[in-house]
């Protein structure tokens, strides 16, 4: 930070009355006060001043935002300030952590809890492998079998900071500041240890029955899962976690902790193991079921979403089952199928009585790639056979969920715009299955459906479509797509051509399948800086900055070509970051100004892109500097545009899509964010007047807490969204 050398004449109390100031509702300060006060406040948090007045404002008799700011600047100190401390200090800090840790949690105050958790996350990792042996055995330890009077009294208390320590930890890993090989060690002690965080799991498990601790088993398990740990290791806990659908007050963190190991990495890597998950899956028909009986919506889509996000990650593995000799695996797979258009033909109209059946687009068309992709002919004639009747059968159900229904008044305006997304997800999905069997199909439209106008209707959108977007260029960019993944080594002649071929396709060409052969070009050889392999990232940043311009009525316009490059961004960004690192500056800003655009478009599809992509991106900031330069350059200003549109700009059934980029930049930036929002929602009228104070404070509440759920925030950022338009729809209604 600058200026941290001239932090050096601020007592406690100064920071204490500058804090108060900031952070009162009833400000008065200009926006370049504010700016200044801000810039102080940071500047002091990572002065040598910090280690001494932290602990001053961390006094129950002063303001939480004083406290809150005493456990950020100790946290700070700790991740990237350690080595300011002597061996002596850093053991004193440590017991001094742990007092004010049991302290906090004695009187509930869940956001200074969580910080300073964050904060002894950060010593701990420091200190193992090197000054600290089997350090979460310890930790563990520590606070179960402490001597303190209150955690003897509330000994669940110990637990939830224990279960709170081992989930922040994993979690803390990739943001500590050490070297590649001390990051190496600290990896294999945490690898080492977690038989031990099991076991202390399946000690609570067997002991306690509190739901406010059972909940933290699953973000736990969660956290370690995305950390690396394999799923191998956990096998003794999945029949906890399939059992605890039935509990509905776990219902939700059991979902979140599924969806996590449903879209392991190591799906591909033990296919035995997720072929036994298998037949558990299939039991949440009996879930599925009772959901649409009682009329549970919500719950339903909970269930459709594991279902399919199953099905999408392991395609593979049901192909695979669906051919093996074994007949009962080949019945598990034609019971998976089964479910998934169970899923599919949820009767209904969407999005009024149904939201699942569009989740189950993706497995489908997934089922149809992964067919099409076997090589060894007589193999993918067997499996044309096998999956047919799947394939025929959900061109019918296709059609008849995409007619509108007897009573367009029923829709809304927001119900009309998802119904015309829906049904183009269903002619993409139709496109998937329909040309190997073309003749079949019409036969039994026309057979089936020739007098009826609506489906006719449906029809005709659907074979335009089919005839414009099937062109010539789209089939090459598939076929080279397929070749180059086919070569892999392939020689520099050969890749030199398929790069020539890539400049000269024409300046409008971005569709998906051209968009797929980049990827595949990069994935194969993007390791080899010495290849022109890394331009080809360049070449599309240039077409689409030219189509782009800053124009946002360009991106309404072209809303399909907007998602497609949109998640080949996210792809690049999450796969290949060496790629990213050697971007000039000016693609960076493009990407700034597609964020800005993009999360302003209604497009439901277009949006879940944008907003992946602004996660992902935000997530890369963290390892590159000039990147957190222009974030944070930018991000007052798309802070404020997704207010706006959380606010009312955008349909209100975009929220989830418009929350997780606030919740990335929550995560990864906290203070940032904080002061952004702080700044937006000082103002009364901002994004509109309907939301009163106490709204306010609970957004800003939910965004500072840490240990907040995906799910959690975006229900939070949904309340404060009805807040907001609470006087558009008393004004709709009257009208």
């Amino acid at each position: 930070m600058s200026n941290i050398n001239i932090i050096t004449n601020y007592s406690a109390e100064d920071i204490e009355r500058i804090i108060d100031n900031f952070y009162s509702p009833t400000c008065q300060l200009s926006i370049e006060q504010r700016q200044q006060l801000n810039t102080i406040l940071e500047n002091l948090q990572y002065s040598t001043l910090a280690w001494d007045f932290s602990w001053k404002l961390l006094d129950i008799n002063k303001s939480t935002s004083v406290q809150f700011f005493g456990a950020v600047a100790l946290c700070n100190k700790i991740s990237k300030n350690l080595s300011e401390l002597d061996n002596n200090q850093i053991q004193q800090l440590f017991q001094q952590l742990i007092q004010r840790l049991i302290f906090y949690i004695s009187i509930h105050a869940k956001q200074i809890i969580t910080k300073l958790t964050v904060a002894l996350d950060h010593l701990i990792l420091h200190m193992i492998p090197d000054k600290w042996t089997n350090g979460i055995t310890a930790i563990i330890n520590l606070f179960t079998q402490s001597q303190n009077e209150f955690l003897i009294q509330h000994p669940e208390k110990a637990h939830l900071i224990v279960l709170n320590i081992l989930t922040i930890l994993p979690e803390e890993f990739s943001r500590i500041n050490v070297s590649k090989s001390q990051r190496s060690l600290i990896r294999l002690e945490l690898e080492k240890e977690f038989p031990n965080v099991l076991n202390y799991l399946q000690f609570i498990i067997s002991t306690y029955n509190q739901i406010e601790i059972l909940s933290k088993i699953f973000s736990c398990l969660s956290k370690w899962l995305e950390f690396g740990i394999s799923i191998l290791k956990i096998e003794i806990l999945f029949e906890y976690l399939f059992n605890s659908l039935n509990n509905e007050y776990l219902f939700d963190d059991a979902c979140d902790c599924l969806s996590v190991l449903f879209t392991s990495p190591d799906a591909l890597k033990y296919p035995s193991t997720f072929s036994h998950l298998l037949p558990y899956v299939i039991q949440f028909e009996t879930i599925l079921d009772q959901c649409l009986t009682i009329g549970n919506k919500e719950k339903a889509e909970y269930i459709t979403k594991l279902i399919t996000q199953f099905g999408e990650n392991l395609v593979q593995l049901i192909v695979q089952m669906s051919m093996t000799t074994n007949s009962q695996s080949q019945i598990v797979s034609h019971n998976f199928c089964r479910l998934v258009m169970k899923c599919t033909e949820i009767k209904g109209q969407y999005p009024i009585e149904e939201t699942c059946s569009i989740l189950t687009f993706n497995f489908w068309n997934a089922l149809e790639e992964e067919i099409n992709s076997i090589n060894e002919k007589t193999n993918q004639e067997i499996l044309l056979e096998v999956f047919h009747p799947y394939f025929e059968h959900l061109i019918e159900v296709l059609i008849s969920k995409g007619k509108l229904p007897d009573n367009e008044n029923i829709f809304t305006y927001e119900d009309k715009e998802s119904f015309r997304c829906y049904r183009a997800d269903i002619i993409d999905t139709m496109l998937c299955c329909i040309l190997r069997d073309l003749d079949s199909i019409l036969q039994m439209i026309v057979k089936q459906y020739a007098d009826n106008i609506q489906v006719t209707e449906v029809c005709r959108i659907f074979f335009i479509d089919l005839i414009v977007n099937f062109c010539i260029l789209k089939k090459i960019c598939e076929i080279l797509s397929r070749i180059v993944t086919i070569l892999r080594e392939s020689s520099s002649l050969v890749l030199n051509i398929f790069i020539q071929l890539l400049q000269n396709m024409g300046r409008n060409i971005l569709h998906v399948e051209f968009l797929n052969f980049v990827r595949n070009i990069l994935l194969l050889f993007s390791k080899d800086i010495d290849k022109p392999v890394l331009n080809l990232f360049l070449i599309v940043l240039q077409k689409f900055r030219c189509l782009f311009n800053g124009d946002m009525q360009w991106l309404k316009n072209h809303v399909d070509m907007v998602e497609d490059v949109a998640n080949f961004f996210s792809q690049v960004i999450k796969k290949l970051p060496n790629i990213i690192h050697q971007c000039p500056d000016e693609e960076f800003i493009l990407f700034i100004e597609l964020i800005k655009n993009g999360i302003q478009l209604h497009e439901p599809g277009t949006l879940k892109s944008i907003s992946t992509f602004t996660s992902n991106f935000i997530e890369y900031t963290k390892s590159d500097q000039r990147t957190i330069n222009l974030l944070q350059q930018n991000g007052f200003e798309i802070v404020q545009i997704l207010l706006q549109c959380i606010g009312g700009a955008s349909p209100h059934h975009l929220i989830e899509s418009l929350s997780l980029p606030l919740f990335t930049l929550s995560k990864s930036y906290i203070d940032w964010t904080t002061s952004w929002i702080q700044q937006c929602l000082n103002n009364p009228n901002f994004p509109t007047s309907s939301a009163k104070r106490h709204h306010r404070e609970t957004l800003l509440k939910v965004l500072t807490a840490k240990q907040t759920s995906r799910s959690s925030f975006k229900d939070h950022v949904n309340t404060f969204s009805l807040a907001c338009r609470e006087p558009i729809s008393k004004e709709n209604y009257l009208s």
